[in-house]
């Protein structure tokens, strides 16, 4: 993995730990504001990279699940999922294949 996708990948999984803080917090329009951000990274990373059709369904079941909370104003489902699930499918997307390209 490059030095700058691995340094776009730290950033967001700081982003990731600054709204779950803000969540967690009931700083409800600071973890707003971040999460818009958020969204914009993963559909500009997700473009960048290849995703497989299985992968880019599970990220956007989530995104759905993240929107339908933030609906019910439950932030903390929100923020759970993000730290919890989403995060972890993002990563997965930069995983090393067998013969060392990501996927």
């Amino acid at each position: 993995m490059g030095v700058i996708m691995y340094e776009r990948l730290e950033a967001f999984q700081e982003l990731v730990e600054q709204i779950c803080y803000s969540f967690y917090r009931y700083e409800i329009k600071t973890g707003m504001i971040k999460l818009e951000i958020l969204i914009s990274q993963i559909t500009d990373f997700i473009s960048k990279s290849k995703v497989e059709g299985t992968q880019l369904e599970g990220i956007n079941k989530l995104l759905q699940i993240i929107l339908l909370a933030v609906e019910k104003k439950d932030f903390l489902i929100v923020a759970d999922v993000l730290k919890y699930e989403l995060l972890e499918q993002v990563l997965l997307i930069q995983q090393p294949t067998a013969n060392g390209e990501s996927i």
